[in-house]
Formats: C-alpha cells, sequence, structure tokens
C-alpha cells in the first residue's frame, strides 16, 4: 500500500508536535515502554556503575605521610603518561607580532606562537599603561584562560558574541583584572576555542572540543594533554623571552580551571593556580553530564581521583573558588575534594597556601573573590617558603 507523501508530512509533523510540547510541559519526550524495576537500560548507569569499582591503584586518600613523596614521582609520571604530554615539549616560536586594540588605561602586546606543525596561538601580554618594562623585582605573571567560552578575548572584556555582553558583565575580563592586581597578564587561547575553533573540517560537532578530542585519541594523544603542553611551553617562552625569574600562575574558570589544574599537577613548574567552577570527584560531577571529551583523560579512574589532581599541586599556591548554585562543580563537591587534598599541604607545613572560597552564586566569575585571596595565597606562601627553606 501506498502512502500518500502529504499523509506521511502531516504524520510527521504531528508527531513533531506532540514531542515538542512534551518537553516543554516535562522537559522529556519518551515514546518507549516504561522500563521495568531493577532494569539498567541507559548507557550512563553502567559507566557509574563500573566507576564505583574503579580500582584507583594511585589513590591519595590511602597514602601516609611517609609515602607521600614516592606517591608525587609516581603520580606526576602517571598523569603525564594518561595525558599523553611528551616528557619535552619542543621550542616555542614567534611567528609574528601585531599591534592590537586594548581597553582605555592598559597596554597590549600580541604575539603569535608556533607550538609545532600546524599549531599556532594567539598570546595577548597585558599590563596597566606605564608600568615600566625593567622593575627591579619581575613582577609575577599570570596566564589567563577562558573556558567553554566564545574565546580569550574575553579576558580582555571585548564582545564578539551576543552571549559576551553577560559575560563581561559578570566579570571575564581576566587579564584586565590581573593588570589591575599589579600582575603581567599573558591571555592564552586554548585549543578549539575564539581565534582557535575549527574553520577547516567540513561537518563540525556541536560541542567545541569534541572533534579535537576524538581526534587526538585516533593519534593517541588527548586535548587536555595538549593544552597542558602548550602551558608548559608557553611557561618556558615566558621565562625565556618575556620575564625572565618571574613566577608563573594560572588562572581560569570551568574547563579553564581542568586545564590549569592539569598543568600544576602535572608540571611543578607553575607557581600556583587560581581557578573557579572545575572542582569536583570525577564520579560525582564528569560522569553525571554529557560529555565534551576535554575532560575526559583515556584510564584515569584506574590510577586516582580529582583529590589526587590537587594533592600534587602541593605546597604551591591553590585558590579554589566554588558557587553554592553552581549546577556543575557545586561547593559541595569541591569542599569533599579539598578535605582529601589538604592533606598534602598540611604534610609539607604549607597550609596557608590552599584556599577554598564559597562564592554566593553559580557557574560564574567571581574577580572580586579571585584577586584578594589569590594575594594572600602569594603572601602566605611566601612565609612558608622560609619556614621550609630557611637561608643557608
Amino acid at each position: 500500500m501506498t502512502i500518500e507523501p502529504l499523509t506521511l508530512f502531516l504524520r510527521s509533523r504531528a508527531l513533531a508536535l506532540k514531542r515538542r510540547i512534551a518537553i516543554g510541559l516535562r522537559g522529556d519526550f519518551n515514546p518507549y515502554p516504561q522500563v521495568p524495576e531493577g532494569v539498567c537500560l541507559s548507557p550512563s548507569l553502567h559507566v557509574g556503575a563500573r566507576a564505583g569499582r574503579a580500582s584507583l591503584n594511585l589513590d591519595w586518600a590511602l597514602t601516609g605521610e611517609g609515602c607521600v613523596e614516592a606517591w608525587r614521582s609516581e603520580a606526576r609520571a602517571r598523569l603525564r603518561d594518561l595525558l599523553r604530554v611528551p616528557d619535552e615539549t619542543g621550542p616555542v616560536s614567534a611567528v609574528c607580532e601585531r599591534v592590537m586594540p586594548v581597553a582605555a588605561g592598559y597596554e597590549r602586546r600580541r604575539v603569535y606562537l608556533r607550538f609545532g606543525p600546524g599549531c599556532d596561538a594567539p598570546v595577548d601580554i597585558v599590563a596597566r599603561a606605564g608600568t615600566p618594562a625593567d622593575r627591579p623585582n619581575p613582577a609575577p605573571v599570570v596566564i589567563c584562560m577562558q573556558g567553554t567560552n566564545s574565546g580569550a578575548h574575553l579576558n580582555l572584556g571585548e564582545v564578539r558574541m551576543p552571549a559576551d555582553v553577560y559575560k563581561v558583565a559578570r566579570g571575564s575580563a581576566l587579564a584586565l583584572q590581573a593588570a589591575d592586581n599589579g600582575y603581567v597578564a599573558v591571555s592564552f587561547e586554548r585549543a578549539c576555542f575564539g581565534e582557535r575553533r575549527e574553520r577547516h573540517l567540513e561537518k563540525r560537532s556541536a560541542g567545541p572540543t569534541v572533534d579535537a578530542a576524538f581526534h587526538s585519541l585516533v593519534l593517541g594523544e588527548t586535548a587536555l594533554g595538549q593544552t597542558v603542553a602548550e602551558l608548559e611551553a608557553l611557561r618556558r617562552w615566558i621565562g625565556d623571552e618575556l620575564a625572565p625569574g618571574a613566577p608563573v600562575y594560572l588562572a581560569g574558570y570551568s574547563a579553564a580551571g581542568t586545564a590549569a589544574i592539569a598543568a600544576a599537577a602535572a608540571s611543578g613548574d607553575f607557581a600556583g593556580i587560581a581557578v573557579g567552577g572545575c572542582v569536583g570527584m570525577m564520579r560525582d560531577t564528569l560522569l553525571r553530564r554529557g560529555a565534551g571529551g576535554y575532560n575526559e583523560v583515556p584510564d584515569i579512574l584506574k590510577w586516582f581521583e580529582f583529590d589526587a589532581l590537587l594533592a600534587l599541586i602541593a605546597p604551591r599556591p591553590c585558590l579554589v573558588i566554588a558557587g553554592v548554585s553552581d549546577h556543575i562543580w557545586p561547593h559541595s563537591a569541591a569542599e569533599t575534594v579539598m578535605a582529601a587534598a589538604g592533606r598534602a599541604w598540611e604534610y609539607q607545613g604549607a597550609s596557608g597556601s590552599l584556599r577554598l572560597v564559597k562564592a554566593p552564586g553559580g557557574h560564574s566569575y567571581y574577580p572580586e573573590l579571585m584577586w584578594p585571596e589569590l594575594a594572600r595565597l602569594v603572601a602566605a606562601s611566601q612565609t612558608d617558603n622560609k619556614i621550609l627553606k630557611p637561608p643557608a
């Protein structure tokens, strides 16, 4: 029996309308039979069950004070292996420089850095206008990154996409804020976003990191590992070309905070981190939401949980800001991680260098909390270092 095209069209449109109404009223459209009690059909239930039995062969929670150094050495090596970060990243070269506008009262230097074949990134160095370039003591440097947003231009308070209006109003301008607080700000564009967004694939996935993350796996690499390798190379460039001898901190919210934590955990060369909206045990956060491929590191739960990543940062300054109503990384989740990781700072007499700040809202920027707290942590770490390393 042949069905008229018009009949097929009307049936399809009627079902589409029914689906839209169901989603509008109940937030879901499920035309399938009711699942019998005790039957698990969703793939996430299988993943959750497996995660609950994860082995955690380098579980930080089981590491005693006398074993910390051995654990740190093995855990850091394992993390670098999981991220597929090479033992030595190649040299960075400046491809070109450009004059770029910036908000009044600031100075901006734009450099395009080459991290490897087919891998360039724009970097903006920002300072308050009139800041002497030859200060006797090099000012600390803060590498500023944006999360899953439209791009690093938000670090400079620039609006390029419709949602940027709200992001800037909420305090996205990390580079300008860093400069206001006496730091040299380095605004870094992570791969997959802004000027480094995917533009050459014929058919792109909706999520900005999905294609790069899964294509990296084909090559035996990870997208997060690429960011970590680039940050390590950027830090060396800063030390060689921009600010020799200056401590280099990492700052960012959400996925940018994830990148900062991973980089500082994988390398002891960063001076510390200031992050927000990115801390929680993986089994309680990452595995309970949709994935973009960036945060998901193959095999990581065979070795350790999120508390281990933070423990690898000790005794350096580590500031974590978490919103009480953050729908992705709530303060309660961060509290669990920080309580577990805090022993790493206690063991090294550096408890004053670790801070969890409860923010009053959700998944957003909190500049009024970040910068004063970071300054206190940096000051506390200097005192701790004097205690830990008395002068000869």
